[in-house]
């Protein structure tokens, strides 16, 4: 998957290509590591991620086409923890929000 070929399956699998990329503070360090929310469950990222867009695996989840994909939140909420990317980057929780980058879409929804 994507550049340089770091992802291939060993069968048939179901895969989602999310929008949402180096560009929008989606490390490139998280492929093939780092997972992420989507409908009933987590996926995790598959490949390198590119600069718009990365792809997730989505053969344990119920996704369907539109369904909304948290990258990292609150736990409590069932999100994946800023500590799971600080784990797999090096980098520090400021040093990887920091990243997220004006295209990025950010919204509070408390």
């Amino acid at each position: 998957m994507s550049y340089g070929y770091t992802f291939r399956a060993d069968d048939d699998m179901i895969i989602g290509l999310v929008c949402g990329g180096y560009a929008q503070g989606v490390v490139r360090a998280v492929g093939n590591h780092a997972r992420v929310r989507v409908a009933d469950g987590f996926a995790r990222i598959i490949g390198r991620v590119a600069m718009d867009a990365c792809v997730i695996a989505l053969d344990q989840t119920d996704a369907s086409a539109g369904d909304e994909v948290v990258f990292f939140g609150d736990p409590a909420d069932h999100e994946p923890s800023l500590a799971e990317w600080t784990d797999e980057t090096g980098l520090t929780p400021a040093e990887i929000v920091s990243l997220v980058g004006a295209r990025a879409q950010r919204r509070d929804l408390r």
